[in-house]
């Protein structure tokens, strides 16, 4: 009975009523709604926003991935600096170290190139890179 009236609303009632909602085609759209009309539209905008938010504000969505650019074609991105290779890089460094970078911004991956100022700036993160010394 209640599989019955799930389905029901699911692939007849739901798609009716959506179907019959006065959405505008563009913003101008709404100051011809009624205000009935316009309480419907609102009370659905509600109603999805709720339960597309509602995993955010619970804390159960999953976290947004940090690298959008660096290596995208491999399943884990995993580079390999030989300790000879970062000291030789350290003592050729004007300061003596070795910057690499934590934020996956920088166009000299996995070497810092200053990125995660701008992406701390725009984001309110607080990622920075990770300084070998000699």
């Amino acid at each position: 009975m209640v599989c019955s009236f799930v389905q029901k609303f699911i692939t007849k009632t739901l798609p009716e009523f959506l179907a019959a909602l006065p959405v505008p085609k563009d913003l101008e759209g709404f100051k011809d709604l009624s205000p009935e009309q316009l309480g419907q539209v609102i009370a659905v905008f509600f109603v999805f926003a709720t339960i597309i938010l509602m995993p955010l504000m619970m804390g159960g969505a999953k976290e947004g991935r940090l690298n959008h650019k660096q290596q995208m074609d491999k399943d884990k991105v995993v580079d390999i600096i030989p300790i000879p290779e970062a000291m030789a890089k350290a003592q050729t460094a004007q300061n003596g170290k070795v910057v690499l970078c934590r934020c996956w911004k920088s166009k000299t991956f996995p070497y810092c190139d200053g990125s995660h100022v701008e992406h701390n700036k725009k984001t309110g993160d607080n990622v920075g890179p990770l300084i070998l010394t000699k």
